[in-house]
């Protein structure tokens, strides 16, 4: 598979006493990503080495929506989080206009070999397609950062996720 473009990195800063820090790349041992595509309903994405989000503004129906799993087996049951982020670099731009990105916390279990914009796996629809209904997708954002038209490629967008979603 190959590697994924998204990647969690905290800005350094100074770690109080009796604090851990804990950095997680997304690879095939830490995690999964795909995405969805609604003008692709079946469509399979998992091997795909970048995530598509947002709508190209030239085609109707061209929504895609990322999915991203992170094995977070190495914090202790016992941690709090204090601090997380999600950051993504931009390998492409297909949108002339600005908007916001929203992450929202995906609650129904999900396979990147599998996913679709119908399936969340092989015989497990959504309740919603595009992954968005109450059993499938928490409703409120974890996070959420602006965008603007024609964003400059290799730019970082970082979002601040709520610490007490994230455990």
């Amino acid at each position: 598979t190959p590697t994924p473009t998204i990647r969690v990195t905290p800005t350094p800063i100074p770690t109080p006493v009796g604090q851990t820090t804990s950095v997680i790349q997304l690879s095939a041992t830490t995690g999964q990503d795909t995405f969805l595509y609604k003008a692709g309903p079946t469509s399979v994405y998992g091997a795909n080495p970048v995530l598509s989000i947002g709508e190209y503004n030239l085609a109707a129906g061209n929504v895609r929506r990322s999915l991203v799993k992170f094995n977070l087996a190495g914090i202790p049951s016992n941690a709090t989080v204090v601090d997380a982020r999600l950051s993504l670099k931009i390998s492409t731009d297909a949108a002339n206009n600005g908007g916001t990105m929203r992450v929202f916390r995906v609650k129904k279990p999900w396979l990147s070999a599998s996913a679709t914009w119908n399936a969340a796996s092989t015989g497990v629809l959504w309740q919603t397609p595009g992954a968005f209904g109450v059993d499938d997708t928490e409703q409120t954002a974890i996070a959420s950062a602006p965008f603007v038209a024609n964003e400059i490629i290799g730019k970082e967008m970082v979002w601040s996720l709520t610490p007490s979603r994230v455990q």
